[in-house]
């Protein structure tokens, strides 16, 4: 297997050192690290290959290999008995680690790190200081963007994108009962080592990288003694109960499901795997789940069944954000779904800071907060992916469908109102607006949906029911959520107060009413007169999570003041 590359000056810079490219297999050992099992190396001097200084070992651990582990690499007890221990079988990977220039590198290089500290400490040899470089993260350290490769590809994944050759088969390699091949610490540190100098390639020919010790400094989490980055995703705390097992990270490795050529044997260990990801709040679920087709509605019910089971903080929520990311337009699966989770939402503990679903980690609204707006932005597209007033007034007109979900589904109703209402403002159509808006005061939707109570609390000022406004964004504001919505209702409440005290606040004796009767302000000219800060609504601020990306629904920050004058009017006396 060969891998072009350019004779560039930048390359030589980046390949002046020695790597070496390291993969583990192991087995779980309760209460303890992760012991070795097998092991290969791949030795890398000025770019090519050091066939003499790379190799492949058995290794015996002390303790029974596990049945997960057992399911990822297809080494038992039987075939490891007769390896040698660590200290004998890793002679010739600790003898490549000698060399004073090397650098360790691995796919997901901390935990092999990891495992390779662990293994010298329990044999009583010295630990190889040796500076780290992880292909899983060199990608997007490098500007490699691809799409559908995400920032943490897995090997099999990261060689289809750059491409690289799989490596021949030196070894014998059985097949899982899924139909996919075990892995191979030979075969895949092998592959490893090809990817390396592939990015290494890019980096050079693109000017991302200028040398390989630069390269370290600003990519390297840590040596190999001393690791200062984190194994997995993010930085988690040691005392976090769903850190994430390596055997989990192991069943990421694979290549992703075709699902037009998907085995149920395959099916079936994806499906194990979503509910481990469930229940580890792994954020790699998400990236799988965006190249798989789960649109399936059998796929989809396997995976909604999982909910109940999913007890712990951010456990439900890390699933329900890969299912309302997979709601299309299915002939109203959406609101059979969301009565069927709505209960769920509701009882689901909330994420917590050391157990947060990956949404809230990355800093999106929680699932458990914006799950019906996902559902409602779908019901608005029809399967063609248009927005046609047939499906709006099917919606909101006379006993349409959002007064059927008013009682069973009051924030899918709520949402869809919401959406129907901004469609027909943009649309230039301001009297089906004002009408659905009218449809969703009287079914008291308001309650349910932020951004509905924003507007009829501009309508209840203007009417002079200050207090009635108060209380309905009170109400939408408690208990306090992630939702965008909710936060603009926030934030229109506390303008409504200040306005309220101004409005109760002692007269000023220098402001006395004119020989009219009328405050002075009302006799100046428009032109002069201060405009109230105090105004409820904006209608152009807040996103509408649900709606970004379904059909043509846009964000309503592209609605211009306009639009929002046509819908609700001015409701608030521009004179104080």
């Amino acid at each position: 297997m060969t891998v072009y590359l350019p004779e560039v000056d930048g390359l030589n810079a980046l390949t002046s050192r020695t790597f070496v490219v390291v993969d583990f297999e192991t087995t779980a050992d309760e209460g303890g690290p992760q012991r070795a099992v097998e092991l290969g190396y791949v030795t890398i001097r000025g770019g090519r290959r050091a066939g003499h200084l790379s190799g492949h070992a058995l290794v015996r651990p002390p303790v029974p290999i596990s049945r997960a582990s057992y399911k990822v690499h297809g080494i038992d007890d039987a075939r490891a008995a007769t390896a040698e221990p660590f200290a004998t079988a890793a002679v010739g990977l600790l003898a490549a680690l000698a060399d004073p220039t090397a650098i360790f590198v691995a796919h997901n290089a901390p935990y092999d790190a990891a495992v390779l500290r662990n293994e010298c400490a329990l044999a009583g040899l010295p630990v190889p200081d040796r500076p780290v470089l992880d292909t899983m993260t060199l990608p997007a350290a490098l500007g490699y963007a691809r799409d559908g490769l995400g920032r943490q590809p897995s090997l099999e994944l990261l060689a289809q994108a750059l491409p690289v050759t799989v490596p021949s088969l030196k070894y014998e390699r059985r097949l899982r009962p899924d139909g996919r091949l075990y892995h191979h610490a030979r075969d895949d540190a092998e592959l490893c080592a090809s990817l390396l100098l592939a990015l290494l390639a890019h980096a050079a020919t693109h000017g991302t990288a200028v040398a390989i010790d630069e390269l370290l400094a600003e990519h390297s989490p840590g040596t190999t003694a001393h690791m200062t980055g984190s194994a997995y995703i993010g930085r988690r705390a040691t005392d976090d109960p769903y850190a994430f097992d390596p055997i989990h990270l192991a069943r990421h490795t694979g290549a992703l499901l075709d699902p037009r050529h998907v085995t149920p044997g395959e099916l079936d260990d994806w499906l194990d795997r979503a509910q481990e990801c469930a229940r580890m709040l792994c954020p790699l679920l998400q990236e799988e789940c965006a190249a798989f087709d789960l649109s399936n509605p059998v796929l989809f019910t396997q995976l909604d069944a999982m909910l109940p089971a999913l007890t712990e903080p951010g456990q439900r929520a890390t699933l329900l954000g890969v299912l309302m990311r997979a709601l299309t337009p299915q002939q109203r699966r959406e609101v059979q779904w969301w009565r069927g989770v709505r209960d769920l939402i509701q009882n689901a503990p909330r994420c917590e800071p050391k157990h947060a679903c990956p949404d809230c980690r990355s800093g999106q609204p929680c699932p458990l907060d914006v799950a019906h707006e996902y559902a409602a932005g779908s019901l608005l597209v029809t399967p063609a992916g248009e927005i046609s007033d047939d499906r709006l007034s099917a919606l909101c007109g006379r006993n349409g469908d959002i007064e059927a979900w008013a009682d069973t589904a009051p924030e899918l109703a709520g949402h869809v109102a919401w959406l129907t209402m901004r469609q027909y403002v943009r649309s230039r159509q301001p009297q089906r607006a004002s009408a659905v808006l009218a449809l969703a005061e009287t079914l008291r939707l308001q309650r349910y949906e932020p951004w509905l109570a924003i507007r009829v609390a501009e309508q209840l000022t203007g009417r002079g029911h200050l207090e009635d406004a108060l209380d309905l964004l009170a109400s939408v504001t408690t208990p306090v959520t992630t939702n965008p919505a909710q936060v603009a209702a926030a934030s229109a409440l506390a303008r409504l107060r200040t306005y309220a005290a101004e409005l109760n606040a002692p007269t000023d004796p220098r402001r006395q009413p004119s020989r009219g009767g009328a405050p002075a302000g009302r006799y100046r000219p428009a032109s002069r007169r201060r405009p109230n800060p105090y105004r409820v609504g904006d209608y152009t601020g807040g996103a509408a999570p649900g709606v970004s990306g379904v059909g043509t629904l846009a964000s309503p920050r592209d609605a211009s003041p306009d639009e929002d004058q046509a819908l609700v009017g001015q409701v608030v006396p521009d004179e104080r």
